[in-house]
């Protein structure tokens, strides 16, 4: 658990770019109704032109004016749909500026965030990683499971894994291993026969790996073959093995007479390796993608503010402290907070316990 100035620094700069966000997205969304209301402008100025031209009274002049009439008011008319087409170009401009201010908002918002959550601010309960095989590269995220019903999840950067910058292949981790998948009986004996499987051409296909246990998958690209591992990390004699193909699924370790040939030390030592990786992977986070309390996902809402009021609450005598000691600014943060929402430091306050 980190709690620091930096940490609320960046905390409060990802809540100030999000209501930056869902302010610029508002204004977006709401952008045809301000086209609309400026092409209205542009049609009343028609329509102002047209109602003089036709209630002005040209009898006087003893010359019959209806012509004329009619082509100031198309010329007019034409000249407006010039103006309107103007209207639309400057308003793309318009939108796009507030669309590319919006992602920077958003992009800014979620990168102050990733710094906040980074230092994994609250207690972890439980997590899960996960690695997936996806058109020839691999891509992982971390699900974090936290007290008060709070979860979220990174994604992690596979790059900055030596082993994950290409494809790996079983070969690479272990060669000549092979597993049995099938019995039958020899046609000149009644001895039972068995098939086994080389997974020197199988590929890591994808990963679940948790403090409790490991689940691997590992398929080959050119049968669609695959094998899966399921190991228990406090009950390791309960690992399971699964053989899929074309001709169905084989559980392999609940057979009696295929599990005898099972080299389940170097099955061990192969899960012992991928650990190994996911752990490494588990260090390498990159972006915050989730983020949930209760049965609220922040992120999908653009809506910070329950979290920041849930740290400043949860962790009081914190926030407190750093407020005394001078490494919070009560006036900085009105600073930073009053182009968004004024009202919000006074909440913050208040779920800190801190009288201003």
């Amino acid at each position: 658990m980190a709690i620091t100035a930096e940490s609320i620094s960046n905390l409060i700069d990802a809540l100030v770019y999000m209501e930056n966000y869902r302010k610029g997205k508002g204004d977006y969304e709401n952008f045809s109704i301000l086209v609309d209301n400026r092409k209205k402008i542009a049609d009343n100025f028609v329509l102002e032109i047209k109602n003089t031209v036709q209630n002005f009274d040209f009898s006087q002049t003893g010359v019959d004016a209806s012509d004329v009439k009619n082509k100031i008011i198309e010329f007019a008319s034409l000249a407006v749909s010039q103006i309107k087409e103007k209207i639309e170009a400057r308003a793309r401009d318009d939108q796009n500026a507030i669309k590319q201010k919006m992602d920077g908002d958003l992009n800014r918002s979620i990168g102050s965030l990733s710094l906040f959550m980074i230092q994994d601010p609250f207690h972890i309960i439980d997590y899960t990683v996960y690695l997936n095989h996806v058109s020839g590269s691999y891509q992982a995220r971390a699900v974090y499971r936290c007290d008060d019903n709070i979860s979220y999840e990174f994604s992690l950067n596979c790059s900055l894994v030596p082993e994950l910058k290409d494809t790996v292949y079983m070969s690479s981790i272990t060669k000549g291993i092979r597993i049995p998948v099938r019995k039958g009986r020899s046609l000149m004996s009644s001895e039972v026969s068995v098939d086994y499987e080389k997974l020197d051409k199988y590929i890591l296909s994808y990963v679940e790996y948790s403090p409790k246990y490991i689940s691997v998958m590992i398929e080959n690209e050119d049968t669609l073959s695959q094998i899966s591992f399921f190991y228990p990390v406090d009950n390791p004699d309960m690992i399971r093995i699964d053989y899929k193909d074309d001709s169905g699924k084989v559980n392999v370790d609940g057979d009696p007479i295929l599990s005898k040939y099972i080299d389940y030390k170097t099955i061990r030592s192969i899960s012992s390796y991928i650990t190994g990786i996911m752990q490494n992977l588990m260090a390498r986070k990159k972006t915050v993608t989730s983020l949930i309390i209760g049965d609220t996902n922040l992120l999908e809402k653009s809506d910070l503010l329950p979290l920041v009021k849930y740290v400043f609450q949860k962790y009081s005598y914190l926030v407190k402290g750093l407020i005394s000691d001078g490494h919070i600014s009560i006036e900085d943060l009105k600073t930073r907070l009053a182009n968004v929402n004024p009202g919000i430091i006074q909440d913050l306050m208040v779920s800190a316990g801190v009288t201003q």
